[in-house]
């Protein structure tokens, strides 16, 4: 597999989990935050985090994505591209 094309599978991959775990985030916590009006500050019993840490908690985990799915496709390619080159050069043992 071309270097291309697995960072391309790490970045779907990325892209992926930071829409699905952003958004869902956001509207639990969004859904979560006790009504206030607009320009008076929140009530001093506020538990829940701010619904923008759902984006930032996204994007860490995507980040984590991408380099976890691009070692793996990574390593992976480079075990089926040894295989298949001792497989040609006859290495690999009786058939």
């Amino acid at each position: 597999m071309k270097l291309s094309r697995i960072a391309w599978f790490a970045c779907l991959a990325a892209l992926t989990v930071f829409l699905a775990y952003s958004i869902t985030g956001y509207l639990y916590l969004r859904s979560h935050q006790p009504p206030h009006a607009p320009g008076e500050s929140w009530p001093m019993d506020v538990t829940s985090a701010p619904p923008y840490v759902a984006w930032l908690v996204g994007a860490y985990l995507a980040a984590l994505t991408f380099v976890g799915a691009f070692v793996a496709l990574f390593v992976a390619s480079a075990i089926r591209r040894k295989t298949l080159v001792r497989r040609a050069r006859g290495l690999h043992g009786p058939q």
